[in-house]
């Protein structure tokens, strides 16, 4: 038997293909993202950009990805010795020249003299005599500045404490209190009691002071009162800090992606689930079709199986895409029956 001359196949199965291809496009599209929303359900929600002149409303609860100079509203101070530096946190450190009482593999001891940044207790030598260390007078400290911030988000001193780096910072004799003046001199960076810093005595002092610079950083943690916190569903210790204007898949490798084109592929399925209802039933009937009768039937096909994708990975998006299903199909039974009234009159 021959092909029904009520029929025209190429028509119909281009009008399938394309509706097929629409399909896959949708189911291909909503895969990926909802791939992409179970992994951000994972570690607490979809991540945030936050970077300068962002608007800071609404962030509360939300994982950002803070980025940015870092900034401090007050300098860190040494006030003993007029040291200070715009950064989060200053460190003097204070090494004095002592003995040290060493032990070889057969019990015997030798005594050596260097720098050592904490005191040394020589009465627990085996020969004290000769090698008494004097008292440590300093010690070393750290002094925190302003509340350091990212973004116009304020960091939470567990995040604070994790900022890289160390620059060293000069003394500014001219700041040194005035009864210090006659006790150290400046050379190197740092203060030194003796006079001939190559040539140490026993006892001999040298303080020099390090900060944490403020410098372009990426962080990503949590937002809570606009302070960065650690986040629970991130994996120990709940936040990531990093050097440099870092994306967010070198901060989190293997975060899939979250698609920024989404309305480009659902609108790319639905034309193309259109085009195909609509050239399948123009082959069908050898006659173009009710131009809406093509359009809510496509519309409908592509939102049902889109609906599908999202059972167990987000309800919001299972219901919005069965909800334009049902509305489709709702026109499309209207349509169909208005259709088939004006035929039949």
């Amino acid at each position: 038997m021959g092909a029904s001359p009520n029929r025209s196949w190429p028509g119909v199965l281009l009008g399938v293909a394309l509706l097929v291809a629409g399909l896959a496009v949708v189911i291909a599209g909503e895969r990926v993202r909802r791939d992409a929303v179970l992994a951000f359900a994972a570690i607490g929600g979809e991540v945030v950009e936050v970077g300068p002149g962002s608007d800071l409303q609404g962030l509360d609860g939300r994982l950002v990805r803070a980025h940015g100079p870092l900034t401090v509203d007050r300098p860190a101070q040494d006030r003993q010795f007029g040291v200070s530096a715009a950064s989060p946190r200053l460190t003097r450190k204070v090494e004095m020249q002592q003995w040290r009482e060493l032990t070889d593999t057969r019990g015997e001891v030798t005594y050596v003299r260097n720098w050592y940044d904490h005191p040394i207790d020589s009465s627990t030598f085996r020969q004290p005599a000769g090698h008494a260390n004097p008292p440590f007078p300093f010690v070393g400290r750290s002094f925190a500045g302003g509340t350091p911030r990212i973004a116009g988000l304020f960091l939470a001193p567990e995040l604070a404490s994790q900022i890289p780096g160390s620059e060293p910072v000069a003394p500014d004799f001219s700041t040194l209190p005035t009864n210090l003046t006659a006790s150290f001199r400046l050379a190197d960076g740092m203060l030194w009691s003796n006079v001939h810093p190559g040539s140490p005595r026993l006892g001999d002092l040298r303080l020099s002071w390090t900060m944490q610079p403020l410098r372009e950083m990426s962080i990503l943690a949590r937002v809570e009162h606009h302070v960065l916190v650690p986040a629970p569903h991130l994996p120990t210790p709940g936040y990531v800090v990093m050097v440099g204007d870092m994306p967010l898949d070198t901060m989190m490798p293997g975060l899939p992606h979250m698609p920024a084109a989404t309305w480009l592929w659902r609108m790319l399925a639905l034309a193309l689930g259109v085009a195909g209802m609509w050239l399948a039933l123009a082959g069908w009937h050898r006659k173009p079709p009710s131009p809406w009768l093509a359009v809510t039937a496509g519309i409908a096909m592509v939102s049902l199986v889109a609906a599908l994708v999202w059972p167990g990975a987000s309800w919001p998006a299972f219901g919005w895409w069965l909800l334009l299903a049902l509305l489709a199909t709702a026109a499309l039974v209207w349509t169909w029956r208005r259709t088939s009234l004006s035929r039949s009159t």
